[in-house]
């Protein structure tokens, strides 16, 4: 019957925690409207229930049903409490195991916290301050070519520069951390081996990009306008000889080897193709020994574009000529909220019938990203409190239980002259015991259970020192404050009338 109003109880609490953790939009959950109460799920969760009052229940059961009617004759009053070695192995093994695993589960929450807060702080190359994003798509009924896409951008980023409060706006791509494309490349000079070779992302960008992004350049250049213009016909030049193959037009190697323009990458690809050499000048193509051919003018700090987990690739960037979807970054003095409609009124000038998307600051971007690490954070967080509660009320309930079976040996030993901090100190000892046992088995369990962590955490050992002793402080203290009541209570038993029943 307690088994199942407490299962019944819990349904409702399940429920109401369901509804509160949709509500809780910071917290990253995906697809929230899909979530609601599992009917499997909740049809094995009562049976557990059911099964979990059985089978404790079914123990002091058949203790009662075979009492020693002649010990219990002859203990006299209140001895049919006293308790059995195994009824008191059953009650402290239960107790070990709460705060056993309660340590676990702790240590498993601290460590993905701790986790999700160095990758939130963590530098992904660009800044996240002052930055906001938005995108617009161009459809193809009405921009058909190159030439149509390349105008509305070149407008566009006239007028959000324009802008009060921009101190610097640019066109992309794309946004850090949310993937790209990439491809093998080819070294100019060296031996040439089809799809093989580093893979290298390609972005395309405007000349402000670095500046509005905060990228740091750390040799040669970025792009002048001078880039801009030449970027920008040698793309609708590529366009064209692509139009041509594509048409089964055979393109003389020598064309393709004439068409240079200028890329920007950044540290990693350095290391993955000039190790040991300048790097400023080289040339390299996307797969083909006959060009086109990218050279280099400058080199830039890395930028995490796979997500916060991913160390930086190799990457290229190019001057941003003509794409269906793009994305403006805005670095601004104001709050970035604010430019939203500033924006929106830009592009309405040039076409009113196309919407801003995707409207969010950098620091939402990385938010995003973090969302999946932090909801795991905060799930494992919720049951880590859970299994605290639930340790704390199995040390208290037992020792509540305790004292109560040893009120007239409590008694006994104040009228004989134990002191208060001696019955006080009885009783606390017994259930710290208990719970010392729980923090080495509980830590024993963790620093195995760090080898399945690993594979979840970046950065962050799993058996981080200050996460197992912030751990085993507050467990101590919930058990510690567990133990206090009950032995509190012990050591004001009143031996007159502990002993009256005599």
């Amino acid at each position: 019957l307690l088994a199942s109003c407490g299962g019944l109880l819990g349904l409702l609490f399940a429920w109401g925690g369901i509804r509160l953790i949709v509500s809780l939009k910071s917290i990253g959950l995906p697809s929230t409207n899909a979530i609601s109460i599992n009917p499997v799920v909740l049809g094995f969760t009562l049976l557990l229930a059911v099964l979990t009052g059985v089978l404790f229940g079914i123990i002091p059961a058949l203790q009662i049903s075979r009492p020693g009617v002649h010990d219990e004759l002859k203990g006299g009053a209140g001895s049919s409490v006293t308790p059995t070695r195994a009824r008191r192995l059953a009650s402290d093994s239960l107790v070990v195991a709460e705060v056993g695993l309660s340590l676990l589960l702790l240590v498993a929450a601290g460590l993905l916290l701790k986790d999700f807060l160095r990758l939130r702080s963590s530098d992904i190359g660009v800044r996240p301050q002052g930055v906001w994003t938005a995108a617009v798509a161009l459809p193809k009924a009405s921009y058909p070519n190159n030439e149509q896409q390349v105008a509305f951008a070149q407008q566009l980023l006239a007028r959000v520069q324009a802008l009060p409060g921009v101190q610097s706006a640019a066109l992309s791509d794309r946004l850090p951390l949310e993937g790209g494309s990439n491809g093998y490349v080819y070294v100019r000079g060296r031996t040439f081996q089809p799809m093989s070779g580093p893979l290298v992302e390609n972005h395309e960008v405007s000349a402000d990009y670095f500046k509005v992004m905060g990228i740091p350049l750390l040799q040669g250049r970025t792009f002048t306008s001078t880039d801009v213009a030449e970027g920008l016909a040698t793309s609708a030049r590529i366009s064209d000889l692509y139009q041509q193959a594509q048409e089964g037009r055979s393109i003389p190697p020598e064309v393709g080897n004439s068409i240079l323009y200028p890329v920007v990458i950044n540290q990693a690809m350095v290391k993955a193709l000039w190790p040991n050499q300048d790097p400023l000048g080289q040339l390299f193509s996307f797969g083909d020994q006959n060009g086109p051919w990218a050279q280099v003018i400058g080199v830039v700090g890395d930028v995490k574009e796979w997500g916060l987990t991913h160390e930086p690739v190799p990457e290229e960037y190019s001057i941003l000529a003509s794409d269906r979807r793009i994305f403006i970054v805005v670095h601004t003095a104001l709050p970035p909220a604010t430019m939203t409609g500033a924006v929106r009124g830009a592009v309405s000038q040039i076409d009113s019938s196309l919407p801003l998307f995707q409207i969010r600051t950098m620091d939402d971007v990385i938010a995003e990203d973090a969302s999946g690490q932090q909801f795991l954070a905060a799930l494992i967080g919720l049951f880590a409190g859970l299994a605290l509660l639930l340790a704390a009320v199995g040390i208290y309930g037992v020792l509540s239980y305790l004292v109560t079976q040893r009120t007239r040996e409590i008694g006994i030993r104040i009228s004989l002259g134990a002191s208060h901090g001696q019955v006080l100190s009885l009783v606390l000892g017994r259930g710290m015991r208990l719970a010392g046992i729980g923090f080495v088995l509980g830590g024993l369990a963790a620093l195995a259970a760090g080898k399945v962590l690993s594979g979840v955490l970046h950065g962050v050992t799993p058996r981080d020192p200050l996460i197992f002793a912030a751990t085993l402080g507050t467990l101590g203290l919930v058990a510690l404050l567990a133990c206090y009541i009950p032995a509190r209570r012990a050591a004001r038993v009143n031996p007159v009338v502990a002993l009256r029943c005599e």
